[in-house]
């Protein structure tokens, strides 16, 4: 999962001097903002995980979700399958990845036949796996470097945002 934060504690104090609609402006274009980043992220971490694996599970999986309320607003972008952690950071020797995961990424590669429990793909998927639980995986970032390399975009998307804020603000309270 990856993250970001901002600080809008001045732009904040700013609208809390006009209660009947400052807080409601920031807090809609802070929303604006986090579900502008996420996108920016979720898009970014689609493309990286793109070239990783060409079954397509790993990028499909990968969502945005903006959580909070008011001023407590949160935008986290991350993946819905399991191994998506051990992608991005790597394993130590020990783990064991979903049989069913590998067995689908051994017959994308023609390395065994479909058909179930039993046949060519299913066996090598077992192979494959007892290598990783002897000697672990390569750390093969997506999801970070996705925050990483746009934070110069990210944080001009949260300026433009306090300051379209800001400017609201200053014109509804002449």
């Amino acid at each position: 999962m990856a993250a970001v934060s901002v600080d809008a504690s001045d732009v904040v104090e700013f609208a809390k001097q006009m209660p009947l609609f400052g807080p409601a402006i920031v807090e809609r274009e802070i929303g604006h903002a986090l579900v502008n980043v996420g996108e920016l992220v979720k898009r970014e971490a689609m493309l990286n995980a793109r070239t990783i694996s060409n079954t397509g599970a790993l990028k499909d999986s990968i969502r945005r979700r903006v959580f909070g309320t008011g001023f407590s607003r949160s935008v986290e972008v991350g993946v819905g399958i399991e191994y998506g952690a051990p992608v991005e950071f790597g394993t130590r020797a020990g783990y064991t990845p979903p049989l069913k995961a590998l067995e689908l990424w051994v017959r994308q590669r023609g390395r065994g036949t479909a058909g179930g429990i039993g046949d060519d793909s299913w066996a090598e998927a077992e192979k494959v796996q007892n290598i990783i639980r002897r000697r672990g995986t390569k750390a093969q970032p997506f999801l970070n470097p996705a925050v990483d390399d746009n934070m110069t975009e990210i944080e001009a998307i949260l300026d433009r945002a306090l300051s379209v804020a800001t400017t609201k603000i200053a014109q509804i309270g002449r």
